[in-house]
């Protein structure tokens, strides 16, 4: 007997201390149903101090938090949306049940988030009669509604583009950072993200932010040119040779190894053919520009055994033999100036053989201004028949025209030069 009415106290005391959590959370209910949402919360608190795992507590200051960014100041927006995804989670965790309710809630909310922006974004694009703002107005508020509806659901990848677009027609491409990044982290490779955000870092002068995005471009859009152009630039600019280098030099040894797969089929082997000549030019560039230029023409020469077609590889096959000319000018300058300061105190027969040198070097630049003047023509033919601006690609010509002493041919370049033939544009 005694046994029994222990077991009823229990049972009765378990009755007492729920109560109290469900009187609060029905008094947060009223408070909430009237707007008064400093006292719904402050019920909530109440019963979480007491109860921390109480799903429905979490569920209903979610509710709060929704409404609170509904009617709340509009800098408080999209905080009230994370604390109320914060709820939401916490009591999905908590409770199966509640679990779908609140997945429909969010359907619901991101859908109509989602919607507002695009009716914003379509007003700032086609304003209507009786609009109220102007475009960048709509823009930055189809903005705010796609970031809204990211909020809500984190993997949807199309309120991340939306949220930039939006942002780039309101002409806040800095701001734009932010969603395209999340885009990235959140959903498949998307090429036209990589173009926009590495184009975006590389206009405000950032390209050591770019680096890895690109990186992470060229890896999975291997065949697109423009991703591949803007790496290299990227590299160049934010003084990373020396890791281009290794990174292309990488590329190629996979690729090599590819090629040699006989098991291939036809249409992969030409594309990865393709994407190859691609990085070997790329290579080659990048050695010409850490100035290597032994290697850079083999490279270079391979890109062209490949595709004779290549303007940009035919031109700078061309400067890396006159930048290495250059290299050997350099050198004769030095050695005659050294000549010129020593000159009386060195014997007949040493300032024989040093002037022996420096013509023997002489014929090395002279042999290497005239191996750069057939691939800087083809260049040049090639480029006009683009439409490319070849202005540079004739300064360099001119130059080995002289140092070549082919003077018959200068008056062709000489006006290009300057940028005023009809080939450049």
């Amino acid at each position: 007997m005694k046994r029994l009415i222990i077991l009823t106290v229990v049972v009765m005391g378990a009755v007492c201390l729920a109560a109290p959590a469900s009187a609060q959370l029905r008094r947060a209910e009223r408070a909430l149903k009237n707007q008064e949402y400093d006292s719904a919360l402050e019920h909530v608190a109440e019963v979480l101090a007491d109860k921390p795992d109480n799903a429905k507590a979490y569920e209903l200051r979610g509710r709060i938090h929704q409404e609170m960014a509904a009617t709340g100041p509009k800098e408080e927006y999209f905080l009230h949306l994370v604390m109320m995804m914060e709820d939401f989670n916490q009591a999905s965790e908590l409770d199966d049940k509640l679990a779908g309710t609140i997945e429909d809630a969010l359907r619901i909310k991101w859908i109509t988030e989602f919607n507002l922006g695009i009716e914003a974004f379509n007003n700032a694009r086609t304003p209507p009669a009786d609009a109220l703002m102007d475009e960048n107005a709509y823009f930055m508020q189809s903005a705010r509604h796609f970031q809204a509806s990211s909020i809500v659901a984190p993997d949807s990848m199309g309120s991340y583009i939306n949220w930039a677009f939006a942002l780039l027609g309101a002409g806040a491409d800095s701001l734009a950072i932010e969603p395209l990044t999340l885009a990235l982290e959140w959903g498949e490779p998307d090429m036209e993200v990589f173009d926009y955000l590495s184009r975006i870092y590389i206009s405000r002068n950032r390209p050591a932010e770019a680096v890895p995005v690109l990186e992470k471009g060229t890896e999975a859009f291997p065949e697109s040119e423009d991703l591949q152009n803007r790496l290299l630039n990227a590299y160049v600019t934010s003084n990373q040779i020396d890791r281009a280098v290794e990174r292309y030099g990488q590329a190629l040894e996979r690729y090599e190894q590819a090629l040699r797969d006989d098991s291939l089929d036809p249409d992969t082997k030409n594309e990865i053919n393709r994407i190859y000549t691609i990085y070997l030019y790329n290579h080659g560039s990048l050695l010409l520009q850490s100035g290597r230029h032994e290697e850079a023409i083999e490279q270079l020469e391979k890109t062209l055994e490949r595709d004779a077609t290549y303007v940009d590889a035919q031109y700078n096959l061309g400067a890396a033999y006159v930048n290495k000319a250059v290299e050997i000018n350099n050198t004769i300058s030095e050695m005659d100036d050294d000549l010129r300061a020593r000159r009386d105190s060195l014997s007949e027969e040493k300032i024989t053989s040093i002037e022996a040198r420096m013509d023997e070097l002489a014929g090395e630049r002279r042999e290497l201004f005239s191996l750069a003047v057939a691939p800087l023509e083809e260049a040049k033919r090639l480029g006009e028949q683009e439409g490319r601006d070849v202005s540079g690609i004739c300064r360099v010509l001119f130059q080995s025209y002289v140092q070549t002493n082919q003077m018959d041919k200068v008056p062709a370049v000489e006006a290009c030069a300057d940028g005023e033939s009809s080939g450049c544009n």
